[in-house]
C-alpha cells in the first residue's frame, strides 16, 4: 500500500523550551474528503523510531523525536523534543519557528490498512511518522497554546515514555501577548 500524508494546523502546547505537546490528527473531515479514524492508527512501530521530520523528507535528517502519545477524545496528542540548540541547524530553525507560532501545521505519514464502505473513512492504518509543515489539510485542528489547559489528564493509551510530565501550561504575559497578537492576526 501506499503511503498517504494528511496534514493538521495543530494545537500546541509549550512545556519548556525544547518539549512541546501537538495534536498531531483529529477525526475531522480533512480538505481531502476523508476521515483518518484516530483510534484506529497503529502505534507499535512508530514506537520504536518516533522521528518527526520536517515536510515528510524521508532522506533528511529528523527534527525531533516523540516522547509519548495519547489518545485524546479531541485525537492524537504527541509529546515532542527538539535537539538542544547546536546539534542540528535545521532543527534548531524548525524548533524557533514553531515556538514563535509561524510553523502551525503537522501532517501525520501513514500506511491506509482498512477504509469504510463508502471509502471516505480510514478506519485502520499504520503511523510512519509526522512532519512539521507549512500548510495543513485538516482545518479543524488550531494550536494548543491557544486553549485553556484541563487540569484533568487524559488517559494515556500508548505511552513511548511513561515519565513524561503531564503539567499543565501556564502562559506568561509575554506568552499571553504573543497568543493575543496571533489571535488577531
Amino acid at each position: 500500500m501506499d503511503t498517504i500524508f494528511k496534514t493538521y494546523q495543530t494545537e500546541s502546547k509549550k512545556i519548556d523550551e525544547f518539549t512541546f505537546d501537538a495534536l498531531i490528527t483529529s477525526a475531522a473531515e480533512d480538505r481531502q474528503g476523508e476521515v483518518v479514524v484516530p483510534g484506529g492508527i497503529s502505534l507499535e512501530n512508530f514506537r520504536r523510531n518516533p522521528v518527526i521530520l520536517y515536510a515528510h523528507d524521508y532522506d533528511g535528517l529528523p527534527v525531533a523525536k516523540a516522547t509519548g502519545l495519547t489518545l485524546e477524545p479531541s485525537g492524537i496528542v504527541a509529546r515532542f523534543s527538539f535537539p538542544e540548540d547546536g546539534i542540528y541547524d535545521k532543527a534548531d530553525i524548525v524548533r524557533k519557528l514553531w515556538a514563535a507560532g509561524f510553523l502551525n501545521a503537522v501532517s501525520i505519514g501513514f500506511i491506509p490498512l482498512e477504509r469504510s464502505e463508502d471509502g471516505k473513512s480510514i478506519t485502520k492504518s499504520e503511523l510512519l511518522e509526522f512532519s512539521i509543515v507549512p500548510v495543513p489539510a485538516n482545518q479543524e485542528a488550531l494550536r494548543r497554546a491557544m486553549e485553556t489547559v484541563a487540569s484533568v489528564e487524559p488517559p494515556v493509551i500508548e505511552s513511548i515514555d511513561e515519565s513524561a510530565s503531564g503539567d499543565a501550561w501556564s502562559a506568561t504575559d509575554e506568552e499571553k501577548a504573543l497568543i493575543y497578537l496571533f489571535l488577531t492576526l
